[in-house]
């Protein structure tokens, strides 16, 4: 019995292997020579997970045939926290295969410290320390009432942030540096934060008077940013932020008041239970109105309707500032203008001509009066009148009166541009004819009787 026995298992070390019997193995180091105990060591086919294994006390693993399964690549991950991740492909080629896949994991460093106050180097429970590699958080850990942290993982060798952080203590960045197998205590002081207060007065520039209920608003970084808090003066003039936090970004602040340009003091330097002191002296607006009149006609003078006014600073030749044009009555007004130098430059540009009125002075709260009068450029060659003429409108029409004659006569009607625009007779006794009231004087023609 116990020789066929033996007879039968010398006749099965013979035969073939069986497929699927492929193994991987391998020892995982660190340094190149020291043994990684308990490190995590995963089997990915395909991009599934099919098992994972933890090195034993000489650093060694296996993954068996019952997990290797079938011929082709093969993902092996090794990692230890503290010792980063390393990950390598394996072939498989044949179904006999015993592959090997070693790994050596970078050696890390123990990271420990306490938090204090700067104020008296008393420690600082509830502190928070984050451990950021670049812009990516690693690890955190809170202090405890010794003001102690540890972060319990050996932490990769490589430079560091730590980020510490407390309710109303200012937020410090620290750089460190792990070195493999060698442990780290570092004292971090943070700073407690006193609330700042931005005071001022908002004032006339005219004369200096206190602004009351002008609204002052408080933005933190930029003009644009959201508006942290508002406030209105009050009857000095005086208003006040509180409880403002200290430090970066810097401050804003905006004042503004019905009648007045609005005024921002920019980017104010917020200290540690600083008083900051901001004041504003608002400017009211000018403006700049007048009436437009013209000479169409000798002796004819109109009112300018319509008419285009154009605004600029500084010469007849800068950019164009505004524009407006006159009403019915040939007035035109430029309201919310800048007071002070440089002067404005206002000019006309009318059916009967162009003129400008050179350095208008502005004045803050003020009015500036300027008038034009201008004149047809070609009346004496266009027209040449026989008799007084006299007009009136009544609906679309005009009514041109003039002397009763014994001869027949013509009304001709010219444009400014010296083309007629109408023609009509007068028959003899007649001492009135109509026209279509379009072709009105104050619209620019002009009249010629024959």
């Amino acid at each position: 019995m116990k020789k066929s026995l033996l007879s039968l298992l010398a006749a099965l070390a013979f035969l073939p292997l069986v497929a699927g019997a492929a193994t991987i193995s391998g020892n995982v180091t660190t340094g190149g020579t020291t043994p990684v105990v308990g490190a995590k060591v995963v089997l990915i086919a395909a991009g599934v997970h099919v098992d994972s294994v933890m090195t034993d006390s000489v650093g060694h693993y296996t993954f068996d045939s019952t997990h290797v399964g079938a011929t082709g690549a093969k993902q092996v991950q090794a990692s230890k926290a503290g010792m980063g991740t390393v990950t390598n492909t394996v072939n498989i080629t044949c179904a006999t295969q015993a592959a090997t896949s070693n790994f050596n994991l970078a050696a890390g460093g123990n990271l420990a410290g306490t938090v204090r106050k700067t104020s008296d180097s008393t420690v600082l429970a509830g502190a928070k320390v984050v451990l950021r590699r670049g812009n990516t958080s690693v690890d955190s850990a809170i202090t405890n009432g010794s003001g102690q942290f540890t972060f319990n993982d050996q932490v990769p060798a490589t430079n560091y942030s730590l980020v510490t952080s407390a309710a109303t203590y200012f937020t410090t960045t620290t750089t460190v540096s792990i070195t493999a197998n060698a442990s780290l205590s570092v004292t971090l002081y943070l700073a407690l934060t006193v609330p700042a207060t931005i005071t001022g007065t908002v004032t006339n520039s005219s004369g200096g008077a206190p602004i009351s209920g002008a609204l002052v608003r408080l933005r933190r970084g930029s003009a644009t940013s959201a508006v942290v808090d508002s406030v209105t003066t009050n009857g000095s003039g005086v208003y006040s932020f509180s409880g403002v936090a200290p430090g970066t970004p810097n401050a804003w602040v905006t004042a503004s008041a019905n009648g007045f340009f609005s005024i921002t003091n920019n980017n104010l330097t917020v200290g540690n239970g600083a008083t900051v002191t901001s004041n504003f002296s608002l400017v009211m607006p000018g403006r700049i109105t007048g009436t437009a009149q013209g000479y169409p006609a000798p002796g004819i003078l109109v009112n300018l309707a319509n008419a285009l006014i154009v605004l600029r600073r500084g010469s007849d030749t800068a950019a164009i500032s505004d524009s407006t044009r006159t009403n019915s009555s040939g007035v035109y007004t430029f309201n919310n203008l800048t007071p002070g130098t440089p002067n404005y430059w206002v000019t006309i540009n009318s059916n009967i001509g162009t003129a400008t009125n050179a350095n208008v002075a502005v004045t803050a709260g003020g009015t500036t009066t300027s008038n034009f009068s201008i004149s047809a450029t070609a009346i004496a060659r266009l027209s040449k009148e026989t008799g007084a003429l006299s007009f009136s409108k009544v609906g679309n029409e005009l009514y041109v009166k003039m002397s009763v004659s014994s001869s027949e006569r013509t009304v001709t009607v010219f444009g400014m541009s010296g083309g007629i625009a109408y023609h009509t007779s007068v028959p003899v006794g007649a001492s009135q004819i109509s026209v279509p009231a379009v072709y009105a004087p104050e619209n620019g023609y002009l009249f010629q009787v024959k």
